[in-house]
Order: structure tokens, then sequence, then C-alpha cells
């Protein structure tokens, strides 16, 4: 059996599930960065990205890493990737492309603030 957590704001939600025997975290607040410190502190959920544990967002399958020119003829874009980028992921499933991108850098940020935010946590519980 799987081990999963209820993540939610909602106290009557978080009450009848924990009734019924599911494991829950009342999330406080309404900020992203506190919920993952929080989640990080209680169940030792790591705030690193790992790319090569990375899935398509669309379909969770698994990515693969190809390069420029790999991804360039394998003919399923139409734009010419830039080499100095480099580093692009690939849904064998569904042929969805990513790369390292202004989206990366935002979660990026959201991350390094939550994990400030962890270890004031953890220092204060």
């Amino acid at each position: 059996r799987e081990q999963r957590i209820l993540l939610t704001k909602d106290r009557d939600l978080a009450e009848k599930a924990r009734r019924r025997g599911v494991n829950v975290l009342l999330l406080k607040g309404n900020r992203l960065e506190t919920w993952l410190a929080t989640l990080s502190n209680r169940y030792g959920i790591s705030l690193e990205i790992d790319p090569n544990l990375a899935r398509c967002p669309h379909c969770n399958t698994p990515l693969q890493r190809v390069s420029a020119k790999a991804l360039a003829e394998l003919n399923i874009i139409t734009w010419k990737p830039p080499v100095e980028k480099g580093e692009y992921w690939i849904c064998p499933k569904c042929r969805q492309v990513y790369w390292k991108g202004r989206h990366l850098k935002s979660i990026v940020s959201i991350l390094n603030k939550a994990k400030k935010m962890s270890k004031f946590l953890g220092r204060s519980t």
C-alpha cells in the first residue's frame, strides 16, 4: 500500500479524513514556500530538484535527457534549439520537450525561500 498524505487547507475535510484513518496535513497560511517548508520538516521531503527524477507534467512519464543536436534530429520541434542552453528533456510517450528556462528559475527561487523557511521552522519546533 502506498503511503499517501492528504494536503488540505480545509479544516472540515481534514477532520473527516482523520476520522476515516487518512494521514492528513492541514496546511496553514497562503504561501507555497511555507507549505513546502512544512512538508520538508514534517516528512523529510527534499527541496532539491533532481533532473534524473523529472516527469512529464502532461502524462507523468519519466523524462529522458537529450542533447540539442539529438533533439533537432528527432524532427519533432519547429524551432532550432540553442546549443548554448544545451540541456533538454523529452517525454518518450507524448513527445513534449522541456528545457531550463524562466519557469525553472521561478521554481528554484520558491524552493530556496522554502529551504530558508524550513531551517527557521526546524529551529522553532
